[in-house]
């Protein structure tokens, strides 16, 4: 989690992380990047330049999924 979340803060569209647009009930229209296998975190763009916004963690899919 640490690693990908590094990642994420230095490059947020880095292709490993698959980050892509995704609909959320709790959040509306935000990114999401692949941490694992089925782990994923929803983010934002941050108001505050070259900065990003953590929403969320959970699974792709399952009790705990992050996605409508």
């Amino acid at each position: 989690v640490v690693k990908a979340l590094k990642q994420l803060a230095v490059d947020p569209k880095q292709q490993g992380l698959k980050a892509h647009k995704v609909g959320t009930t709790k959040f509306g229209e935000k990114w999401s990047a692949s941490i694992t296998g089925d782990l994923r975190v929803i983010w934002d763009y941050s108001q505050e330049k070259g900065k990003i916004l953590v929403l969320g963690l959970g699974g792709h899919s399952g009790g705990k999924k992050v996605y409508r």
